[in-house]
């Protein structure tokens, strides 16, 4: 089944994913609306349908003969756990910050020296998240040149992660997504 930008706005908007207000991001700067893809996980439809995009997203790039996914924590993890059972792909992830006890990694999970990694995040924004990501990786010998989103904010990830040589692939923007999203509120305000 194809997912449509607009079948995906409106289970985002019903399930609360996307919520309007007054926020302060990850990356400190202030938005009048906040995506929380954490609580995907608890609305079923709205989960299948988010994995759906997904897909349809890498299968555009799978070409690319990823030898694993690397999630950032910890939406990431949600959505690149289900992708690499449903692809067959060796999942690993990046710890925020390294263990001091135990084996003392900050990449858990198996990966080769070159192995190329797609890097799989919820929503992009400045990119800064994958980047940090990005550099561990590249710390412990794994290729990145990708890195895979549901959404992205359009504020600067594309940019950033070209310069640090990631091709941001997503399935919409946060501007497709909110033109769905005020149809969806005009006709309930009705």
């Amino acid at each position: 089944m194809q997912i449509s930008v607009k079948q995906l706005a409106l289970q985002l908007f019903q399930s609360g994913s996307i919520t309007y207000g007054k926020f302060v991001l990850s990356s400190g700067k202030e938005s009048s609306y906040y995506i929380d893809l954490r609580v995907v996980p608890s609305y079923p439809i709205t989960f299948k349908l988010v994995i759906g995009a997904y897909m349809q997203t890498f299968d555009k790039i799978k070409d690319t003969k990823f030898k694993s996914l690397a999630c950032v924590p910890t939406t990431g993890l949600i959505f690149g756990s289900v992708l690499s059972y449903i692809y067959s792909l060796p999942m690993i992830y990046v710890r925020k910050e390294k263990k001091e006890y135990g084996m003392k990694r900050e990449v858990e999970g198996y990966f080769n020296f070159g192995d190329n990694v797609l890097i799989v995040d919820d929503v992009s924004t400045s990119g800064s998240s994958i980047i940090e990501v990005a550099k561990k990786l590249r710390a412990v010998g794994c290729e990145v040149k990708d890195a895979i989103v549901l959404i992205d904010r359009m504020e600067g990830a594309i940019q950033n992660l070209k310069v640090n040589g990631i091709k941001l692939h997503y399935f919409a923007t946060v501007n497709e997504l909110q033109q769905h999203v005020d149809d969806i509120m005009k006709k309930t305000q009705k």
